[in-house]
């Protein structure tokens, strides 16, 4: 949200600082007063110049027409607001947030866990449940996975919707070196079932997510997690 409210605040600024400049020169002058003083004949209005130019029509001289300087005036403005609407597109894209930080989960401890936090890197997302016989079979395959992988960009989270108290237990319990959360929207994510595995390029997008056991320490299959490095 910091994040969000200093991008709109910086597009404002740059928005209004570039429409201020369109709108005036450096000497403090309107813009509408010299830098976009526009002439035409008195008699052939459709014959422009600039300032000192003569009608190459009848010779007479150019006149300043103040009327299509106020319009370029308007013009600019419009630029300047057209800038700033198009900041806030692309600040909108911008903070849309990743297939990755969809996931809402937080620390055995209950701190929330900022996902945006692993830009840059490979996460391999495993859903799981402690009751879950499938799960705890694929587990050593993860653990040797994610041993050969100890020297890859790859980041490894376990997440179950069971209690704090459940994964501790099970944690104590078994001999795995697993970073063990908990997942708080796991309905909205739409899991039909354990285990599931999903994995995330650099930029937080899923390229990768299947359900059921699988064998992650094969070569063909650490080649499925590191595709993206």
């Amino acid at each position: 949200m910091k994040k969000s409210l200093f991008t709109i605040l910086l597009a404002f600024l740059l928005a209004t600082t570039f429409s201020f400049t369109l709108t005036s020169c450096g000497g403090g002058h309107k813009t509408e007063e010299v830098a976009e003083a526009v002439y035409a004949c008195p008699m052939h209005p459709e014959v422009k110049g600039k300032e000192g130019d003569t009608c190459n029509e009848c010779g007479m001289a150019l006149k300043r027409t103040s009327i299509q300087i106020i319009i370029k005036m308007k013009n600019k403005v419009i630029i300047g607001r057209l800038l700033f609407g198009a900041a806030l597109v692309m600040l909108g894209c911008s903070t849309k947030p990743s297939d990755l930080e969809k996931i809402q989960l937080q620390t055995l401890d209950g701190n929330s866990i900022d996902m945006s936090d692993y830009k840059g890197k490979t996460v391999f997302v495993n859903f799981w449940a402690t009751w879950c016989k499938p799960c705890i079979r694929e587990m050593p395959t993860i653990a040797q996975a994610q041993k050969q992988l100890k020297d890859k960009n790859v980041v490894f989270l376990f997440q179950s919707d069971e209690s704090a108290d459940l994964i501790t237990d099970f944690k104590e319990k078994r001999d795995f070196d697993f970073n063990y959360v908990q997942v708080k929207n796991m309905e909205a994510l739409n899991i039909q079932a354990l285990p599931t595995t999903m994995i995330f390029n650099h930029e937080g997008k899923m390229i990768f997510s299947e359900m059921g056991f699988r064998d992650w320490s094969t070569p063909e299959n650490l080649a499925v997690i590191t595709s993206n490095n």
